[in-house]
């Protein structure tokens, strides 16, 4: 008799505005056409708020519900960022304001421990380093070096409202949205 994992991998996170995502996507597209990008990870513009941690899945309600109720208390913030970093195979940028978004961040883990026990052991609220995933490339180190050169010298600005939180499956390098939990 087979055994079904009901456990999964969940982060809690921000994904921007559709016009926003469409900006990045339409960056991406051109950074794929000019390098003759064909390893492209199919996931979408993320910021995380938490690591990953393991849930049961049926007790997602508790965690859906904790979420809601976070998020009524909680107020939508404006986000600006800018400046590459590459980690890994997967480009970033910068957020400009990491107060702002630190502290928001620290109470959304806080409460989650609190309400759900869950322990984020590998969070350290000193070394917190927020950022907006753009995209990543399974591709040779050369080509990812190549872009990230051009990428260094070029301007590439986003600015959004951030009025949802996303409960997000991490499934690999994918990520499924399981719910959006709207900010006041």
């Amino acid at each position: 008799m087979k055994v079904l994992n009901t456990t999964n991998s969940y982060c809690v996170g921000i994904i921007p505005s559709s016009s926003t995502c469409s900006i990045i996507a339409e960056f991406k597209a051109q950074i794929e056409v000019k390098y003759k990008i064909k390893n492209a990870h199919a996931f979408l513009p993320l910021i995380k708020l938490t690591d990953h941690f393991n849930w049961d899945e049926k007790n997602d309600f508790l965690l859906i519900d904790s979420l809601k109720k976070y998020t009524a208390q909680s107020y939508s913030m404006e986000l600006e960022f800018s400046g590459f970093e590459l980690i890994d195979d997967n480009f970033y940028l910068n957020i400009n304001d990491k107060k702002q978004i630190g502290d928001f961040q620290q109470s959304l883990k806080y409460f989650l421990e609190i309400h759900n026990k869950i322990a984020f052991e590998n969070y350290s609220l000193n070394n917190f380093d927020p950022k907006l995933l753009l995209f990543g490339y399974q591709e040779t180190q050369r080509k990812l070096n190549k872009i990230w050169t051009d990428l260094k010298e070029n301007s590439f600005n986003i600015h959004f409202i951030a009025n949802k939180l996303c409960l997000i499956n991490c499934i690999s390098n994918n990520y499924e949205i399981v719910k959006e939990f709207e900010l006041e």
